[in-house]
């Protein structure tokens, strides 16, 4: 799980003044690793500048993404489950599967191609 490592690394280094931050870590199929975290100017929700939607633009069919949230106060994993948007973005972009966050001891695993989600213990 070293690019979900990665990803918590990069979420962790945002000092905006949000409660949460987001990153997104992707593995393409060349073997390229690209990253992109949230990038909210306002406080509005705008789902384009969601962390997963911007990296997987950088991205090709079959792709993996690992995306973290961390929390701003307590500096610790918390669940980043991409939101329906992200998730339908994903699909159409033939994004393989997703490693997120839930907590310190789990994170999860969606498996893009049959819609399948699990969690797993770290």
């Amino acid at each position: 799980m070293k690019l979900l490592s990665k990803a918590i690394y990069l979420a962790k280094k945002n000092r905006d003044k949000k409660q949460f931050f987001f990153s997104c870590v992707a593995k393409r199929n060349d073997g390229a690793v690209v990253y992109s975290v949230n990038h909210c100017i306002r406080a509005e929700k705008v789902p384009a500048h969601h962390a997963e939607a911007r990296a997987v633009r950088k991205c090709d069919v079959g792709a993996i993404l690992y995306v973290a949230r961390v929390l701003r106060d307590r500096e610790t994993p918390a669940i980043a489950k991409p939101c329906k948007f992200c998730q339908a973005f994903i699909k159409n972009k033939g994004i393989k599967k997703v490693y997120y966050t839930i907590d310190i001891n789990n994170y999860g695993i969606w498996n893009v191609d049959d819609n399948t989600w699990q969690t797993v213990e770290y």
